[in-house]
């Protein structure tokens, strides 16, 4: 029996579970924060939303762990000896571990950031090799497809029972809303009583018209925390589909590590290391500024969508 792409979960679960679900993945970045994928892994275990980004959470997880003892082991016990053999060869193995670690340790950073996004927005993502190990640790993480799945090609129409393509708006037979009723199964057509909370054909929950906001705004809540704990990295604005100024702002808190190091160093003309450390002041009391301007916008509910649409409230 073929499997489905991803466990399915209502609009009313990846709304709810998505709150938490961005928590499995930003803490891996600073270290052991990276146990934060236990929170939406044990306060939403039944929502099939949550269960799949805090499972691949963990995974990544696991795999930082294991880049950080493995850094540890070359840099600890197998480079000294190597050095004290040969110090060409310590050279090359230094090097050569380093550039490997740095390059997983990028790659770990890069999945965070994309997976936050991701669960933040509503989204299922399958990272690549940490996903599919993460399903095949987890057999039920994505289901076999059964008559219990609900159909994602097409529906019915709660009131008339009319055959519609899937997420129709409006019947074209009775003319209300798909699931503004209670005598047909959206899932199979079958015939239902009012009372019924399951089609006892296929299974199915029985779905009714639900007051939400509209699909595609931004959670306010969401926003306020990625600005919070994420800002350097610009994460807020990347959520809000404010990717150009995401990567002017995570430019800009990189910039002043390079101009403070760089003058601390002390290596240029007396002039140009003054410079580079009244830059690294700049950029810093800069950054400060944007940083707290978008953290008041948010909370006041200033800041706007890439769309110039208001930040939903938290339901």
């Amino acid at each position: 029996m073929p499997k489905l792409s991803f466990p399915y979960a209502s609009g009313e679960e990846i709304r709810e579970g998505r709150l938490l679900a961005w928590l499995s993945y930003p803490g891996i970045i600073f270290g052991l924060l990276g146990l934060l994928f236990l929170v939406p892994m044990f306060a939403q275990k039944e929502n099939p939303f949550t269960r799949y980004h805090a499972r691949q959470g963990m995974l990544l997880f696991l795999a930082s762990v294991l880049v950080t003892v493995f850094f540890w082991v070359v840099y600890g016990v197998i480079l000294v000896p190597i050095i004290a053999l040969s110090p060409v060869a310590g050279i090359v193995t230094a090097i050569t571990g380093l550039v490997v670690i740095t390059g997983i340790g990028i790659t770990i950073f890069v999945f965070a950031i994309i997976g936050t996004v991701k669960a933040a927005s509503g989204e299922f993502y399958r990272m690549p090799l940490i996903g599919t190990m993460a399903e095949r640790w987890f057999p039920d993480m994505v289901p076999q497809t059964s008559s219990q799945i609900p159909r994602r090609d097409k529906m019915y129409c709660r009131n008339c029972g009319k055959e519609l393509p899937a997420g129709a708006e409006l019947c074209i037979s009775c003319g209300v809303r798909p699931l503004n009723g209670n005598k047909f199964c959206q899932n199979c057509g079958a015939k239902t009583r009012p009372e019924q909370e399951v089609c006892l054909k296929c299974g199915t929950l029985l779905k009714r018209e639900e007051k939400h906001e509209p699909l595609g705004r931004k959670n306010k809540l969401i926003a306020l925390l990625l600005c919070l704990f994420l800002a350097p990295l610009g994460v807020h604005r990347y959520y809000m589909g404010r990717v150009g100024s995401g990567v002017a702002m995570l430019l800009l808190y990189f910039s002043i590590f390079v101009f403070l190091f760089m003058g601390s160093m002390r290596s240029f003309p007396e002039p140009v290391w003054i410079g580079l450390l009244v830059f690294g002041a700049f950029a810093l009391v800069g950054y400060m500024v944007w940083w707290r301007i978008d953290l008041i916008s948010i909370a006041t509910g200033k800041m706007k969508d890439k769309q110039g649409r208001e930040l939903s409230q938290v339901r």
